[in-house]
């Protein structure tokens, strides 16, 4: 049974293509251009994904209004959010309704192909390689390292397993510090030195050199991204 993918934009033309070649993936994909078809496809059809454009021409804020009617009737569908340049200040109003990650509408096709793969629930690897350098798998909830002597398990608490499957499942997206304190330290007297000693920590345990890291990468003014080289 293949996967459904819902794409809500209201200029279908723009992701004509973009649809097309999921489709050719094997992927059976509906196009919403408002928010009643859109939540008619959602009752109807039960998709696997939704692609939502986060600005309307005619109502900018009503990509946010449609992830509010989404979230209200699936908490846990996964939603990629198209975000244009002048789309930036409603970012983070995007993470606090529980987005899951954001995707630019000027990336490559092929790009944007990899991003839905990486979000569609059946598709979603339990053990993710990275680089062959780190494996994460989700099931049990541990990571491995490759040295120069072999794999070797890497002891993580579980809020930096946490911290650390968010970033790597938001894979070249720049998450707001404000985003991780709500999502992962809400709980702690001080949410900035909480977040900012568990990335100390990851890159001790993960970087080849922590002091110079490649994968948990600091994104000035914003907050933190996982870069993969795949």
């Amino acid at each position: 049974m293949k996967a459904t993918i819902l794409i809500v934009d209201d200029e279908p033309e723009s992701i004509r293509a973009f649809a097309e070649i999921l489709e050719q993936e094997g992927y059976e994909v509906i196009i919403a251009e408002d928010e009643f078809w859109a939540r008619n496809f959602l009752d109807e059809r039960h998709p696997d994904l939704v692609i939502l454009d986060i600005g309307f021409p005619y109502n900018e804020g009503k990509g946010l209004d449609i992830l509010k009617v989404i979230r209200k009737k699936d908490k846990t569908i996964p939603i990629m959010m198209l975000t244009g340049l002048d789309d930036e200040r409603l970012d983070p109003l995007s993470y606090d309704l529980d987005a899951d990650q954001f995707a630019s509408k000027y990336m490559s096709t092929k790009a944007l192909l990899a991003r839905a793969k990486r979000f569609l629930r059946r598709e979603r690897p339990e053990v993710e390689s990275i680089d062959d350098y780190m494996e994460i798998d989700r099931g049990s909830r541990s990571v491995r390292r490759n040295s120069t002597d072999g794999w070797h398990l890497v002891h993580l608490q579980p809020k930096e397993f946490e911290v650390l499957d968010y970033l790597v499942s938001n894979a070249r997206q720049a998450i707001p510090r404000e985003v991780l304190y709500d999502r992962f330290f809400s709980n702690a007297e001080d949410p900035s030195n909480a977040l900012n000693r568990c990335i100390r920590e990851l890159r001790r345990k993960l970087e080849p050199d922590p002091s110079n890291p490649r994968y948990i990468l600091t994104r000035r003014g914003v907050g933190y991204q996982f870069e993969d080289y795949a």
